[in-house]
Parts: structure tokens; sequence; C-alpha cells
């Protein structure tokens, strides 16, 4: 039998062999050799370099600032210190979005919410960092409650670290992984109801291509600005026409993880109440026994005064607003006002010069995204949706804001533009200048903390609001609404095109938010005054935005006046007109691409006009009070007499023959040249207008804004307490309108008639009426039925609103 094969080892070789495995030379070689983890811990133990000795080998350099940050020498490489009194003490952390592709959910400017991180001991020889739940409190420690261990709380614990190196008191630990990851903030995430509005999603993280592009380190802060690479290889195919993005299979995102010191304890915060706008912190009081235990603290700047003790004082520190070195130098001056004049409202908070505006010199050696510099920049993107953002970071722990910038976007510049081109300008009375300060007046108002108030036109009436004798330099309670351009109709002296001052309301919330010492007498009385009509307020979540979306028609975005109603009629005039004046106006220029634009705009301002009147038919007022103010009710239905006005200026502008007639020559004209980018060049496939299908479009807004289930219900709801406008009588309006005896239909009116059948139709059929509305839609079918039968051999127009209203009945 053959015996298998041996091979000869040495026995000089294998004793080294042995030498080698149990005398490994370094920390590497020895985790190779561990066979268990605890070996490996001994390892660490046995090779585990003091911080000095790993930088000196490695070669790193300090970074110094607040954070203790060390880097290798060709940047790839980052490491941070931790010592004793660095584990178990609270920091924020906020991202800020430095550029992001055109199309996607993120754009240059925008920062993160504040949040607070915390760095702590984990088992025995690594590090975790936190982010702290700040949602719930315990507000009264001395009620057992508030010693329970049992309340489905998590915190997030977010990464675990292994040091590099350590001494007794401190580690060192690489920060790379976390710092080139989403782990801090989670870049590329959309939520699922928004993917279909995204035309460019980024798709997967690639890690080879995303590096950290500088490190800035200051005495209260340290910024890490990454570059985040991404590939997708099925990208949105509407990607490919966003011409800001050169390729959408590779993008990329700049942003800056910025840590900061906690601030100290001089702040004072202040509960929020819904009478008034702030953005706030919200937090839950774990041992409170409301039974709505939730408060938010209003987010606002720490202002505090250099002589307490005065009535009017100039603050410590001021709010410093810098004017970015990108500002065309033509409107500097009105983006300075726009941040200066706020402080018209702190005057009525006790503070002088709480505001100050600087302009960034040429050669500055800091950037506008520096946490330390609070800016007004201006972006010059292809033109997109937003005139300008206004965010801010706050404390969640106070409420406290500690960073801000204003992004204005160039569009708002070249609109202003359009302004003086349509209606004209002086040297005191210039829409342009205006404009820009009445944006920033907005923008800034968002960073002082203030929301939306879309009541803010709610003030002067049609006739008052040209009068400059009467408005100053405030057209509206609020520069914190959306304002539409005031142009005065024929035989009205011309008055202030925008607000470049804040309103009376913006100085009631600025006395709010920012007097100091508040108390809660002083608080309460200024809280009652919300019943004034000057100071009434609605913000985002409450205005009327789309059909059936609730139900106060004063909490509006872009109406004007305390008289909706005519002021639509004047604008309707207005509008009209200057669409007759586009071929003077533009008499200047060969090719008609701004004529055709500024008719689409007007024509898109008319409608929203008239949506805005729409929305007064089954309108509720919501009058924010307390409990307490016994001589005002919460819920105030439009008055009757509100609601037929308003329709029966829908029935002059809208329903009725004749009503989008224009010169022809007007609509022979409008035309894009084919390689301009605009939304309404690609309005249908062909470059002729279809002017039907656009005044169908706003017909049908206006009508499903009036037969909206939500609407029917409301009107019959509301007159348990004092409604009168019921649905009975508000179709047999609508039928009276929009079938007239004897009228022979124009095209718009044909497409109207249909339209309105076939949404009562369709309403009956699958909408949530009550039965008393449907009752209603039932009956107006039965009347255009009656109607149409009438006339059925007269138009074929008629004989197929016959023959669809006919087969409803049949099929019932």
């Amino acid at each position: 039998m053959k015996e298998k094969d041996t091979q000869d080892v040495s026995p000089e070789l294998d004793e080294n062999s042995k030498d080698e495995k149990t005398d490994p030379k370094n920390l590497k070689e020895c985790k190779m050799q561990a066979k268990s983890k605890k070996d490996a811990k001994d390892c660490e133990k046995k090779f585990m370099k003091t911080i000095d000795e790993f930088i000196e080998e490695e070669e790193l350099s300090s970074i110094d600032g607040y954070m203790k940050i060390f880097t290798n020498e060709d940047n790839s490489e980052y490491f941070l210190r931790l010592d004793a009194e660095d584990l178990n003490s609270q920091f924020l952390y906020f991202s800020y979005i430095m550029n992001a592709p055109q199309g996607s959910p993120l754009t240059g400017g925008l920062p993160s919410d504040g949040r607070v991180l915390e760095f702590r001991n984990f088992k025995k020889d690594s590090i975790g960092l936190y982010q702290i739940n700040t949602n719930y409190i315990n507000g009264d420690e001395t009620n057992n409650i508030s010693k329970s261990t049992i309340t489905n709380i998590t915190e997030a614990f977010v990464e675990v670290f292994k040091p590099s190196a350590k001494t007794d008191e401190s580690v060192l630990i690489n920060v790379n992984g976390i710092l080139l990851s989403e782990k801090l903030d989670s870049l590329s995430y959309v939520p699922n109801e928004y993917r279909e509005r995204i035309a460019v999603n980024y798709g997967r993280p690639n890690e080879s291509k995303t590096f950290v592009k500088n490190v800035f380190n200051n005495d209260s802060n340290t910024a890490f600005e990454v570059t985040f690479a991404y590939e997708n290889q099925a990208p949105n195919p509407r990607a490919f026409r966003v011409s800001a993005v050169t390729d959408p299979r590779y993008l990329s995102v700049t942003a800056r993880h910025i840590f900061i010191k906690m601030p100290d304890d001089r702040f004072e915060p202040r509960v929020n109440d819904h009478r008034i706008g702030y953005f706030v912190n919200r937090s839950t009081d774990l041992t409170s026994y409301e039974n709505f235990a939730n408060f938010a603290l209003i987010n606002k700047w720490r202002l505090i005064k250099k002589n307490p003790d005065a009535e009017m004082s100039e603050p410590e520190e001021p709010i410093v607003f810098w004017v970015e070195n990108s500002t065309p130098k033509e409107i500097v001056p009105a983006v300075v006002a726009g941040i200066e004049n706020w402080n018209i409202a702190f005057e009525e908070a006790g503070f002088i010069n709480a505001v100050v505006a600087k302009i960034q010199p040429e050669d500055a050696d800091w950037d506008a995204a520096d946490y330390d510099y609070n800016v007004v920049r201006w972006s010059s993107e292809p033109d997109g949706g937003l005139l300008g953002i206004g965010p801010s970071v706050s404390n969640p722990l106070t409420g406290e804001i500690i960073s801000a910038d204003v992004v204005n976007k160039l569009l708002a510049v070249k609109i202003g533009y359009n302004y003086r081109k349509l209606y004209g300008f002086t040297e005191d009375n210039d829409p342009l200048m205006q404009y820009i300060t009445n944006l920033t007046l907005h923008e800034v108002g968002h960073v002082l903390g203030l929301r939306h108030n879309f009541r803010g036109s709610y003030l002067y009436s049609p006739e008052e609001i040209h009068n400059k004798e009467i408005t100053g330099n405030s057209l509206m309670n609020s520069v914190m609404d959306y304002d539409p351009i005031n142009v005065a109709p024929e035989g009205t002296e011309q008055g202030i095109f925008f607000s470049t001052e804040p309103g009376i309301y913006d100085k009631w919330a600025i006395k709010f938010g920012y007097t100091p010492n508040l108390s809660d007498e002083d608080r309460e009385e200024l809280l009652r005054e919300s019943i004034k009509k000057e100071l009434t307020f609605g913000t985002d979540d409450e205005a009327m935005s789309y059909p059936g979306n609730n139900i106060d028609p004063r909490t509006k975005r872009y109406d004007m006046s305390n008289d909706p109603i005519s002021y639509a009629e004047d604008i309707v005039k207005i509008v009209d007109q200057k669409i007759s004046e586009l071929p003077e106006i533009f008499a200047d220029e060969e090719g008609f691409n701004n004529y055709t634009n500024s008719f689409y705009r007007l024509i898109r301002t008319k409608g929203r006009f008239l949506e805005t009147v729409a929305q007064q038919i089954g309108g509720v007022y919501i009058n924010k009070i307390a409990s307490s103010q016994t001589d005002f009710e919460s819920l105030e239905p439009v008055p009757y007499e509100k609601q037929k006005q308003a329709f029966e200026l829908l029935k002059r502008e809208v329903f009725s023959n004749g009503a989008m007639d224009y010169d022809p020559k007007i609509l022979a004209n409008l035309i894009y040249e084919r390689d301009i980018d605009s939304f309404y060049s690609t309005y249908g496939d062909n470059n002729d207008p279809d002017f039907h299908s656009l005044v169908l479009a706003s017909q049908s807004n206006i009508l499903r804004n009036i037969l909206h289930p939500a609407v029917m219900r409301r009107l019959v709801n509301s007159s348990l307490y004092g409604n009168r406008y019921m649905p009975d009588e508000v179709l047999s309006d609508l039928n009276g309108a929009i079938f007239v005896t004897g009228e022979n239909p124009d095209t718009f009116k044909k497409n109207l008639q249909s339209t309105y059948v076939n949404l009562l139709i369709g309403g009956f059929n699958d909408a949530e009426y009550d039965e008393i509305s449907k009752a209603a839609v039932y009956s107006a079918l039965k009347g255009i039925l009656d109607f149409s039968k009438q006339y059925r051999f007269k138009s074929g127009h008629f004989d197929l609103i016959y023959f669809n209203v006919n087969n409803f009945f049949e099929n019932k």
C-alpha cells in the first residue's frame, strides 16, 4: 500500500512561526491572530497608542476651534478628540445645504431643524453618539409620575465609535464614517407622498466620490463641508428635461455638518399662543394632568437690553444681517430697507436699533454660509417656483434662534422690472424697489420667527388702499402675507404698489415675542387684542388653497383689501384694460415672448382674484379668541349679503356670455419662440395658444370651489349658527346663471355648461354630499333636463347636454 505523501517541516521554521504568532508587532497583527473577541480586546489594550503617539505616528495636524479636530496630510481622514468634559455634555447640530440639483427635494440655503446631540461612553471601550428626544419634558419634578421609567419614548443611538487612540481622560475617534454618510441627516430621503412631484431623485450614495471639502472651526462652532455623491442608473425621465442638471445619473449635493456649543441660559423663552403666529418648538409635559398637555416655545433671537430699566434701549448685541456681495447693486438700498425697517416693529418691544444691516465686503474672507454670519443671499439659479426663502435654526430646548439666512432669487428682480414695464414708475413710487423691499421684509420676518399671516390683507377698503395718506408705507396689517401688486383702477390716483414697512399685526407680534420680562398680566392683555380686525391672524395650515380646503376665506394668499369682492371687481377691469394695452407696451420688442408671458400672467391674476370671490360662498370666519372673551364667537358664517354679492360678480365675469372676449389681434400674437424655456410655452403640444382650455381651467376651478362636498356640507352645518345661503339656493343661482333662456352661448359658455353638468352628475354619483346637498344637486339636474329638452332640436350642443342628463336619470 502506497503511503500518503508528507511535507517535511524544518523544526527551526516551525519554531519561528510559533514565535511570530505569539509575538505580534502591532495592533493589526494582533487582531489577525486573535481567536476570540476577548483576545481582540486584549490586543487593543496592549497596542492602543496614546493620543500624542498616534498624532505623531500618523502625522496629524490640528484644526483649532470648538471641536478638537485633527486631520492627516492630504485631508482624507478626520479625527475628533473627546476629553472627559466633552462626554455627557449636550451640543447642537444642524445641516446646511450649500448647493443641490434643481428639481430635487433640496435647495441651496436650506438648513435642517436643530437637534440636540451627546457623546457618551458605550460599554467599556467605545463611544456612542446619541440624539436627544426633545419632544417631552417632566415639568413637575415633585410629582411621583416624573419617576416613571415606562414612557415608551426613545432617543436615537446614532453611531458607535471605536477609539483610535486614548489616554486616561481622553479618546481620539475617527469621524469619517459619520461625516461622509447620511447618519446625521437623511439628505436623499423623500417621503412616498412627495415622490411623484420630484423630477430629480438622487439614487444611491456613492461613497468613493463623497469627500470632506473643507473644515471651518471657530470658537463656538465647527462645520464640515461635504460633497455627497449619488448615482442613479434609472432616473426619473423628467429629470433629463431639467437643464440645470448635466446628467441625472450622476448627482451631488454640497452640505455642511454644523456642530454648535450649547448656548448659556441668559435667553428668555416664551410660550406661544394660538392667536399669534410664530414658528415654535413643541413639547409635551408628561407630569401634567391637562387633557392637552402640549405647549410650544416660540422661535426668537436673544435680545437683551443694554439698560434693562430704560423704557427704550439698544440691545447688548443686535440682530445683524449681512447683505451678500452677490446682490445686484441697484437694489442694495431696497434690501437694506427690508432689513432695517423691522426696527419700527422692535420699538414696540422697547428696543432701539435691534436689527442692523451690513454690507459684505467684496474681499470678505468669510463666505455667506458661515454659521457666524446671518446673510441675505441672492441665488442666480434658473427660474424656479420660489422667489425667496427665509429658514432659521433654533435650539429645540428653548426656541432660541441660533442661525438664519435669507435666500432671494434673481427671478424676483426680473418680476420687479416687469412691473415697471407694465405699470410705469417714478423715483418716488417704483414697483421694482418696493417689491424687493417687501420681499426682503417678508423673508427677514420669517427668520425673526414669524409665520405667514394670510389674513394680512384684511385691513383697508378698496378705496382707502390707494390713498397713501391713509396707508402710509404699509398696505396690509402684515408683511407676512403674500402681496399682489396694488394697482389703482382708472380714474384713481396710484398709491404705493407694495408695503415697505411692517404692518400693525407685525408690530403687535414682535411686541409679544420680544418684550423683555413680559408679565402674565401684560401677556394676557396683549393677546386679548387679537379680536381687532387689524390684528387678525391665519397661517398656512388654515389658508384656502384649493377647492374644499379650509373654511375662512380671509385666510388667502394673494388677495387684497377688507372687501375682496369689490377689489376683485376692480382687478378684472384693470386686467382687461392692461391686456388691451399689451401691443403698445411691447411695441419696442422684436419678438412676442414677454408679450405672451405678460398676457398669461394677467389672465392668471384675474382667475386668482375670482377664485377668492368664489370662496366667500360657504365660507366661515374663524375668530381667534380665548374662552373668556364671551362677547365674541369663534365661528361666524360669511354674511348672506356677501355671499350673494360674490355670486353676482361671478355671474357677470365668469358665467356670462362674452366674459372672456378679447381683441382677436391680441390672441393671434400669443406665441413663444420655440427655443425658450417657459411653463406656458409647453402648454399643449403645439405652439398655438389653447385659450379655451386655459379659460375652462379657471371656470372649472371656480365651480369646484362652490360645488365641493365639504362646501355644501358647510353651508348646511353653518345654518345652525347663522348661515342663510343654503345649497338649494346656490344650485338654483348657478342654474340660472349658466343656462339662460333665449341665450345663444359662445364657445366658452358651451364648455362651461358641459363642465357644470359633468360636475353635478359625477358629484351625485361619487361625491360625499349630505342628503340636503344631494337633493339640491338632483333638483338642479332636473332643471337642466327640462331646459335642454326645450332647446335640444335647436342646437347640437344642447342635444348633447340633454343626452347626458337624460342618461343620468334613466340609469337611476
